[in-house]
């Protein structure tokens, strides 16, 4: 799971790894970002293992 926060402009992303096919929960972040543009970089961070540093 991830936990996103924005607080003053900054965002910051804790990622938990948990028993999940990490593909499949990409897949589906990827469709969330049509509603949801900060998930932008939760999909970073998914795919780098770090957060995005503007």
């Amino acid at each position: 799971w991830a936990l996103l926060t924005l607080d003053k402009g900054v965002m910051n992303v804790k990622i938990k790894r948990v028993e999940y096919e990490i593909n499949r929960y990409k897949m589906e972040v990827e469709h969330a970002i049509q509603s949801f543009p900060l998930f932008k970089g939760l999909l970073y961070a998914l795919d780098h293992g770090r957060m995005l540093i503007p």
